[in-house]
């Protein structure tokens, strides 16, 4: 079934994210995501950008985060109790 609401209000999300990225205006734009509840991360983000005439855009975007030091190296420890 189809929440017609929901679809309002998505519909409503994405009006918004389209208006302030035109506007180049980082606020109304950072103001439509969550709050990120995770505490500070490292990670790699990858892009694959292309010239698409006079201007480069992106094609792909990928991002990744990193293990946390300890995790490496518990890790590290279980490969070498192998070796």
């Amino acid at each position: 079934m189809i929440d017609q609401i929901a679809i309002t209000a998505i519909e409503g999300l994405a009006a918004k994210l389209v208006e302030a990225w035109n506007r180049h205006d980082a606020q109304p734009l950072a103001s439509i995501f969550a709050n990120d509840p995770w505490p500070r991360r490292e990670g790699l983000l990858n892009w694959i950008a292309t010239r698409h005439g006079d201007s480069w855009l992106v094609d792909v975007s990928h991002d990744m985060d990193l293990p946390s030091p300890d995790l490496v190296e518990a890790q590290a420890a279980l490969i070498n109790r192998r070796t």
